[in-house]
């Protein structure tokens, strides 16, 4: 029997590691956090990354000791996700190495499947939901929902990151997952001009640290914060990794109201 104080894991569905010089979204932070601990608890560990997102220039084999491995990434901005997905998913099949598929992303729920058929042990981090999200059109919400549908009928666990989306999937789906919360480093200033080149003072403001998409609900913070009345200004740490009409008008709309971004 496998020892499960060392396991071999194959981290799918993600852009890739993160590195020095290139940085992804929150998922990525999360798991450039995560797989280090992994194996420094003494599991070897391999991140399937996109191809495209890796310059040569800046492609290692392995980085804080998680191992890197590289897959092509065909299909633009809606669909390289998905088609690396499946490439990784047949290469961690065909060479047998792992004890554990790791697969994060609800939109990964049909891989996830495949490779639970194909008699692997697999556990998904789902994140958010998708099939609600308003940058989709009909057919990928779709295609969220019965790839969420995938996942809780396939997957040996499930793991959610917040209680509300704990409590969705059971309300909505029947199922329980296993929710674990992001960590995050406590860091303090007490150097004022760190704030004061934004044009605010220390104490003086309020800060949102997300990007600009409607999911993240920015908007109705901006809304409360422009009618509170408040003398403080609202600092905005975060943009979006696409450009989008509510991007560009929530910047604007902020802005004009003198809110430092």
């Amino acid at each position: 029997m496998k020892d499960p104080a060392r396991l071999r894991i194959g981290m799918l569905g993600l852009y890739g590691m993160p590195l020095p010089q290139l940085h992804f979204t929150g998922f990525e932070t999360a798991f450039g956090e995560i797989a280090p601990r992994l194996v420094a608890a003494g599991h070897e560990v391999t991140i399937y990354c996109r191809g495209g997102q890796y310059p040569a220039q800046l492609r290692v084999s392995e980085h804080k000791g998680v191992r890197l491995k590289y897959v092509p990434s065909p299909g633009g901005k809606n669909l390289s996700g998905l088609v690396a997905t499946f490439l990784s998913a047949l290469h961690a099949l065909a060479i047998g190495r792992y004890d554990l598929f790791f697969f994060v992303n609800v939109g990964m729920g049909h891989h996830a499947a495949l490779c639970r058929i194909m008699g692997a042990t697999v556990v998904m981090n789902v994140d958010g939901l998708d099939w609600k999200r308003a940058k989709w059109g009909l057919f990928a919400r779709l295609y969220f929902r019965t790839a969420a549908r995938s996942a809780i009928l396939f997957c040996n666990r499930l793991i959610t990151d917040a209680e509300a989306m704990r409590k969705i999937y059971l309300e909505e789906f029947g199922k329980e997952t296993t929710m674990i919360a992001y960590g995050a480093y406590v860091e303090s200033s007490e150097n004022p001009e760190v704030v004061r080149q934004f044009g605010v003072e220390p104490a003086g403001y309020y800060l949102i640290a997300s990007r600009l998409i409607p999911e993240n609900h920015a908007d109705l913070i901006m809304r409360g914060f422009l009618k509170s009345g408040t003398n403080k200004k609202l600092l905005i740490a975060g943009g979006a990794n696409y450009d989008s009409p509510f991007h560009r008008s929530h910047s604007r709309s902020v802005g004009d109201q003198g809110a430092a971004l």
